[in-house]
């Protein structure tokens, strides 16, 4: 976990960071050998996570990863390359904490150093337990709406926005701007792992092929994968079987 002061003062080294390859008129680009792409932003973030954070506590970032044992914190340090390359601020820093013994017991925070939009677990709020009336509100991943496989859906029921980077979608879910995030893709234990967390502490569930997650001790997380409203997760399912 960290404390609000180094919060900001890593926010500060990112923002410094990002900002000075970004004015670059091209950001150094290469594929790692699963072919998904890594840029000098994902690199330098990971490492500025790596030298600030307790060296105590294993560290498992997607740019720099070994062995998955808990405690551990759990980083990836841009979701949402692909639209990092595109210059779409559709991406953010996820960091999370994992002791091993449930989503309730960790710390998660997200920022999106290209909005300013933060979350974590040690902000403050007041929870309702009303909503809405009307259509459910939910984020789907970009690349799985243009493939179509969200085509069909019930749309006097449900309102759809594609939208790129999970960890992203799954902050904007914690803030309450919607009302549920579903992928039919894997992902891995960083992509989701403070997202996850972060909606736990919110009252939002994750489920595995309607099953419920408490815990994230895995590398990679078959689909679909569902956070909701444990209210709303049989009727969420049933619209996208």
């Amino acid at each position: 976990m960290l404390e609000q002061n180094n919060r900001e003062n890593i926010k500060k080294e990112i923002i410094n960071a990002v900002g000075d390859m970004l004015a670059k008129s091209e950001l150094d680009i290469s594929k790692k050998e699963d072919n998904t792409l890594v840029t000098e932003i994902d690199l330098a973030v990971s490492d500025i996570f790596k030298n600030q954070l307790d060296s105590s506590v294993n560290f498992y970032s997607e740019e720099d990863h070994n062995k998955l044992v808990f405690p551990s914190f759990v980083l990836d340090p841009i979701d949402g390359t692909r639209e990092l390359i595109k210059r779409i601020p559709e991406c953010a820093v996820s960091l999370g904490y994992l002791d091993g013994k449930g989503l309730e017991h960790g710390w998660g925070w997200i920022f999106n150093p290209f909005t300013g939009l933060e979350i974590s677990c040690q902000d403050s709020f007041i929870h309702l337990e009303g909503r809405a009336e009307g259509k459910l509100h939910g984020m789907v991943s970009r690349s799985e709406w243009k493939r179509g496989i969200y085509a069909g859906y019930d749309e006097s029921k449900l309102i759809l926005c594609p939208k790129g980077s999970i960890a992203f979608k799954l902050a904007l879910l914690a803030t309450g701007a919607i009302d549920f995030v579903i992928t039919k893709r894997p992902k891995s234990i960083w992509d989701i792992a403070a997202g996850s967390i972060l909606c736990r502490k919110r009252g939002i569930h994750l489920y595995q092929q309607q099953q419920e997650l408490i815990n994230l001790t895995q590398k990679r997380y078959e689909g679909p994968l569902l956070w909701c409203r444990p209210s709303d997760k049989d009727f969420l399912f049933k619209q996208f079987h």
